[in-house]
């Protein structure tokens, strides 16, 4: 059976880093998983809670009553010795070199210093605009860290397009009024209230024009429910008539 492709153009892409630019979920979770079991913490709901999220609000949403400062220097040390081990998902490398520099940004939820580690062990072209956790006063699912790549590259928020793995992270991409693409693996599919879902970023074509980058990729979900029709949608004929009659 032929596979349905979809187009989407926008301006700039955004994409969050754990997850869909590098394959450090698991690092995360043995980080988290060593911080919890020292103090006696519920382990696997700090794990859940981690998805998308900074350290600080984890640690506030977890043990608000320990010293935060103290337990984040904590979690991103260990962090910081284990990201040199970092590999990146497949596709990954090859769909932001088709990028110009200027016209996508990262926007995660670590650290700066661990951000720049896990970038440079695998060699990821780092984009002129990358907003970590310590240039935001909210994290996700607050959109501040969205607005202010949209910001720094001088693009209508309405005018991007968001790679997120996690429901924080998506949930932070709608609030700033983005089009978000979910990439699976970190989380159950049902959890990521997308447009679209992709296995990841290897399924997807960034083809550069004079005024916009077209995406092209297959269809693997395709919610309609969520999906609006201004959004700059190009698509082959079986998902038009769908789309249609979900409008009439």
């Amino acid at each position: 059976m032929p596979r349905t492709f979809v187009q989407l153009n926008c301006q700039a892409v955004l994409c969050d880093m754990d997850g869909v630019l590098v394959d450090s979920i698991s690092q995360i979770e043995r980080c988290l998983r060593h911080w919890a079991s020292k103090l006696n913490l519920d382990v696997e709901h700090i794990v859940e809670l981690s998805h998308g999220r900074c350290d600080r609000d984890v640690v506030q949403l977890a043990a608000p009553c320990l010293d935060v400062e103290k337990e984040i220097r904590l979690i991103q040390a260990h962090e910081v010795a284990e990201a040199v081990d970092t590999c990146a998902k497949k596709g990954a490398v090859e769909f932001v070199n088709s990028l110009a520099l200027n016209s996508w940004a990262i926007v995660t939820s670590g650290c700066r210093a661990v951000a720049e580690i896990r970038l440079k062990a695998e060699g990821i072209s780092i984009p002129h605009t990358v907003i970590t956790s310590d240039d935001v006063t909210f994290g996700k699912t607050d959109p501040e860290g969205y607005l202010s790549a949209a910001r720094h590259i001088e693009v209508n928020p309405a005018n991007c397009v968001v790679f997120e793995d996690a429901p924080a992270g998506v949930a932070a991409a709608r609030a700033a009024g983005m089009r978000v693409i979910g990439v699976l693996g970190t989380v159950p599919d049902d959890n990521l209230r997308c447009d679209f879902l992709l296995s990841g970023l290897d399924d997807v074509t960034a083809i550069r024009t004079a005024s916009t980058i077209e995406l092209h990729f297959p269809v693997l979900v395709h919610r309609l429910g969520s999906f609006s029709l201004g959004a700059n949608f190009i698509c082959n004929d079986l998902i038009s008539v769908i789309t249609r009659r979900k409008v009439r």
